[in-house]
């Protein structure tokens, strides 16, 4: 049995949409830990303030490009 392509449709942008909340939530997750990296690093070293910093940036960095790969890929496959 095979699905109508318009069901398939249906469920693609359902789960789109879902997937597309959920890598804004990560996002502004990061951020915020940014955030709250600088703002109680008092009684840590400067390094490993630093670095924690950089770690998380790397992971937002590479959320964005998911992100970013995962529209490019639809709007090739799926032109409006």
């Amino acid at each position: 049995m095979t699905p109508d392509a318009e069901a398939l449709k249906a469920v693609f942008a359902t789960n789109r949409t879902w997937s597309e909340w959920a890598t804004v939530a990560v996002f502004i997750g990061l951020l915020g830990d940014i955030l709250v990296i600088f703002l109680f690093s008092k009684d840590k070293p400067k390094s490993e303030t630093w670095l924690a910093f950089l770690c998380t940036f790397i992971i937002a960095a590479g959320v964005y490009g998911e992100s970013l790969a995962s529209q490019l890929a639809v709007q090739r496959h799926f032109p409006c």
